[in-house]
């Protein structure tokens, strides 16, 4: 497939930002400025707010004032809810989306490569042949990028990496015995790292079966614009696991590209101590999420009662962000066991525990990767393929 082949077709771009994060004007600039053909990128932001979130409760006028000089840019302001959802959050970003030829679903602290809309269109494009499904969706783990502390220019270039595999780890603690670890537990690294016959699948095709979505990397077409929203009450880590079974059962195939990454990602342990990469964490949303932040309009005409709102995080305690901090987690753990041990969800849930190679039930994993693509060929999801 040739540049000119796919030059006119649009891409939506989905971001949830939550809460304060230096890194989103990064991310729209360099996801237009490295764009092969800018004109057809659209990016749809979720500006996720509350006046807690940071010392300055007005960064969001900046963040407003800067999406406005971007004709292609359309976003909401919804304010933090509890218990706090990422899945919530995403889905309000997609539901911006207006029927683009592609769309990706990515997050507000990423730096995109040059010609990254091209490469991730030719790269879905020989997926989809490849697998023999339009329902196919790109996903991996995004390499990293890092600020300098002390730079005095702000400048980020990535050397450029494949993107990272997901793998579940084999070790995780058993399901139901810790209340902590209801959801299985996963890393992610170089494919060449992970197995041999991997990387020698990879060498041989560029493409491998994915064991679960990444939700901070997945690229499709309409049909997974129509399938890219999990459930609203679905919170964080148990999202991924949830959208994968629900891609699946909806006909899709997970498809790792083994190629450099397009675009990469900002991690919470990069951030410095001078201000640059500053991002909230999911400790500031849990806190965040426990005053009522519906109540004041975001307009600069309330700017005094936005502020006075902000003192309130000078009164709370270690012991009370802890209690909020495990009931969060706690909430994550019923969402995610509410999911898997509903009856009608049964035989979605086993279908993808077959082709994922993790068990529910039993807590272990049996394979590095998944060995057959699902819903093709002669092995799709819901045939016999047992994980023991």
């Amino acid at each position: 497939m040739g540049l000119t082949d796919t030059n006119d077709r649009s891409i939506f771009v989905s971001i949830a930002c939550i809460g304060k994060d230096t890194e989103l004007k990064r991310t729209i600039e360099s996801c237009f400025s490295n764009a092969f053909n800018p004109e057809r990128v659209h990016i749809g932001v979720n500006l996720v707010y509350s006046p807690i979130i940071s010392n300055d409760p007005e960064y969001i006028f900046d963040f407003i004032d800067m999406l406005n000089n971007y004709k292609n840019v359309t976003y909401v302001i919804s304010p933090v809810k509890y218990p706090p959802s990422v899945t919530r959050d995403r889905n309000a970003a997609a539901d911006l989306y207006e029927n683009q030829d592609y769309i990706l679903q990515t997050d507000s602290h990423c730096y995109f490569m040059p010609a990254w809309d091209q490469e991730l269109i030719e790269a879905f494009e020989l997926a989809v042949v490849h697998v023999n499904n339009e329902r196919t969706v790109l996903t991996a783990t995004l390499p990293k990028y890092t600020v300098e502390e002390f730079g005095l220019n702000d400048l980020v270039v990535p050397e450029r990496t494949p993107f990272g595999f997901g793998f579940w780890e084999n070790d995780f603690l058993e399901i139901g015995k810790y209340e902590n670890r209801r959801v299985p537990s996963w890393a992610h690294s170089f494919p060449e790292f992970i197995s041999p016959k991997l990387h020698k699948t990879l060498i041989a095709t560029k493409f491998a079966p994915a064991p679960k979505i990444t939700g901070a990397f997945m690229f499709g077409n309409k049909n997974l614009a129509k399938h890219i929203k999990a459930p609203d009450w679905i919170i964080f880590w148990e999202e991924e696991i949830v959208l994968s079974i629900e891609l699946i059962d909806n006909g899709f195939t997970l498809v790792f590209p083994y190629i450099f990454a397009s675009l990469y990602h900002f991690y919470e342990v990069d951030v410095t101590n001078t201000g640059r990469g500053e991002r909230a964490s999911i400790g500031d949303i849990i806190v965040a999420s426990s005053v009522d932040n519906e109540s004041i309009a975001v307009s600069r005409e309330n700017r005094k009662k936005l502020a006075a709102a902000a003192q309130w995080i000078a009164d709370v305690d270690d012991e009370h962000i802890e209690k909020l901090a495990h009931e969060w987690r706690a909430s994550v753990n019923r969402s995610l066991n509410e999911y898997i041990t509903k009856p009608s969800h049964h035989d979605k849930v086993r279908a993808f525990e077959k082709y994922s190679g993790v068990s529910f039930k039993n807590a272990v994993s049996k394979t590095e990767f998944p060995p057959y693509y699902c819903n093709i060929g002669k092995h799709p999801a819901k045939e016999e393929q047992n994980v023991g």
